[in-house]
């Protein structure tokens, strides 16, 4: 027993340490030279537009301080496309240079995913040393990506449902990238209106009220540059890595809406499985939705994969689960250290490796009798 309490402590000291060193290594790369390759620089170049009281979305404008800040790639804009929701978010970075903008970019994407991962595993601080294994969320924070803030925003979310108000303005923040959650928004409305959770909606009506007032605040013409700028980008012929993109373009490549599909009969299935549960616990079946909307969302990208966090931590800490965490990390950064390419037929099987090592290991913990309900959100 002393042995095992030994190595429990011992492993958790070690992820802690190896934690620390990664946030120091992305806070390297990002304020280094690293950063003009990360998507920091293109919410950095709609920033500066905005303190300058020009168009967040221009294109041409958007390029030119791109390139000034390093960005020599060839091909489309690197444009933010995120809806101005998210400009109160970046607004910041406008204002000072551009190496401190980065060290202040990194600072905050590494406070939220720290505060996710303390909130996801506060009541089973076993499970921490997990944390290394998960490679996505690594990805999300290496190139900056706002994913870490739906991840920060989930994560309250699951953790605050006794305070539906405050669980209501968190997943307010999840508006600045909505796509990812398609199919677990129709369940939660279907939960609120069944529970008459009014707290809960109206908390999320105030967050996105604000969020709305404030975007207009900052550019009352940022809808409608944002809606010029996307038409432009050409998003619907974009191939990327996920497998709703790989269906369509496999099967139905000139048909865009093909890449909903999945994405519907999921919705359909999660509805059937609310209207079936016995007793629905959304720190459990939260996390579990979250992950089928990510993983089978019609527009994402690997790193975004960083939301399927909260769904692997509701199984026990085994060395099984370390094992699947490790091997589904390693099939997940391969193909991109070979390619060096994200949007790329290989990466977009992702997603579909993560929920089966899911699978596997959720049906190796029901064989060794380890209850159902044990989770690690709190």
């Amino acid at each position: 027993m002393f042995g095992r309490c030994r190595k429990l402590i011992f492993n958790a000291f070690v992820a802690q340490v190896l934690v620390i060193l990664a946030c120091l290594g992305v806070f390297f790369s990002l304020t280094t030279r690293d950063y003009p390759r990360h998507d920091f620089v293109c919410y950095w170049a709609s920033a500066r537009l905005l303190a300058a009281g020009h168009n967040p979305y221009d294109p041409a404008a958007v390029r030119q301080l791109e390139r000034l800040a390093g960005f020599q790639e060839r091909g489309p804009v690197f444009l933010m496309r995120n809806p101005p929701w998210v400009l109160p978010l970046v607004a910041f970075l406008g204002y000072p240079s551009l190496h401190v903008a980065a060290l202040l970019w990194a600072a905050f994407m590494l406070v939220l995913a720290a505060f996710s991962c303390w909130m996801l595993t506060r009541n089973h601080p076993e499970k921490r040393d997990l944390l290394i294994y998960f490679a996505p969320l690594a990805f999300a924070l290496l190139y900056g990506q706002t994913t870490t803030v739906l991840l920060f925003a989930v994560s309250l979310f699951l953790c605050c449902r006794k305070r539906p108000l405050v669980a209501g303005l968190a997943l307010s923040l999840t508006v600045i990238k909505p796509h990812l959650l398609l199919v677990f928004w129709p369940v939660l409305l279907v939960d609120c209106w069944r529970r008459r959770s009014g707290r809960l909606a109206l908390g999320f009506l105030l967050g996105l009220a604000a969020l709305t007032m404030l975007s207009f605040a900052l550019d009352p013409h940022a809808w409608a540059e944002y809606r010029i700028a996307m038409a432009q980008q050409g998003i619907s012929s974009q191939f990327l890595p996920n497998i709703s993109a790989e269906l369509r373009f496999q099967l139905f490549p000139r048909l865009a809406w093909v890449q909903l599909v999945p994405s519907l009969l999921a919705v359909v299935a999660a509805l059937f499985w609310y209207a079936k549960a016995q007793h629905w616990d959304w720190t459990y079946h939260g996390a579990l939705l979250v992950a089928a909307s990510v993983v089978l969302s019609p527009y994402s990208w690997t790193y975004d994969l960083a939301l399927v966090l909260p769904a692997m931590l509701t199984l026990p800490a085994t060395e099984e689960l370390r094992q699947v965490m490790l091997i589904a990390s390693l099939m997940t950064v391969l193909p991109f250290e070979y390619t060096r390419v994200w949007a790329s037929p290989p990466m977009a099987f992702a997603g579909v490796i993560w929920a089966g090592w899911y699978c596997y290991a959720r049906i190796k913990a029901s064989r060794a009798a380890i209850p159902e309900g044990e989770i690690a959100l709190g």
